[in-house]
């Protein structure tokens, strides 16, 4: 059932349903096995464009049974390749030089990894920079994808630290 209510909400954030004011609590977390090292290394992580998503600020990565790093989004944008040249269009944040470069290493990435993210339309979340936590799934099995916490409820807060804070303070709960 909890996955039927977060598709519903899923769909009215990306039809504009609800007002979108309330992303600064979120933090997605998003499996990162393989491309850990890359996305951790390059401040970057990126997901087919099709997935829709909850509106959140902050960006978890998870392998091995934790969200081993976390980020503040500071801009997200599309990419495809055709037949001119890889077209972006930018959904929140600069298209700056950088991000177009890092955008293409990604794409080399996913390459090495099996992904298409050259012909299939690709979302490239940038986040300020990723550090490290150790936020441990205790229930037995691995994540099965996907998940959204409200860091308020999670950290007993109304107000955000700096990201870094975050990380240590995450360091000291658990999910199942």
């Amino acid at each position: 059932m909890q996955d039927v209510l977060e598709d519903y909400l899923n769909y009215c954030y990306k039809d504009g349903l609800i007002p979108v004011s309330d992303s600064w609590k979120y933090l997605r977390m998003q499996l990162a096995g393989t491309t850990f090292d890359f996305n951790f290394n390059n401040n970057i992580y990126y997901d087919k464009a099709e997935r829709s998503f909850r509106a959140h600020d902050y960006l978890g990565l998870y392998k091995q049974k934790s969200v081993r790093a976390i980020g503040k989004i500071c801009a997200r944008i599309t990419a495809v390749e055709t037949e001119a040249g890889v077209k972006y269009t930018p959904e929140f944040g600069e298209l700056t030089e950088e991000r177009k470069q890092l955008i293409a290493k990604a794409m080399a990435d996913s390459d090495s990894h099996g992904y298409d993210s050259r012909t299939i339309e690709t979302r490239y979340f940038f986040v300020e920079q990723f550090y490290e936590t150790d936020f441990r799934k205790v229930s037995p099995g691995g994540s099965m994808g996907t998940r959204i916490f409200d860091l308020t409820n999670l950290l007993g807060t109304e107000e955000m630290s700096a990201v870094e804070q975050i990380a240590e303070l995450l360091k000291n709960k658990s999910w199942s």
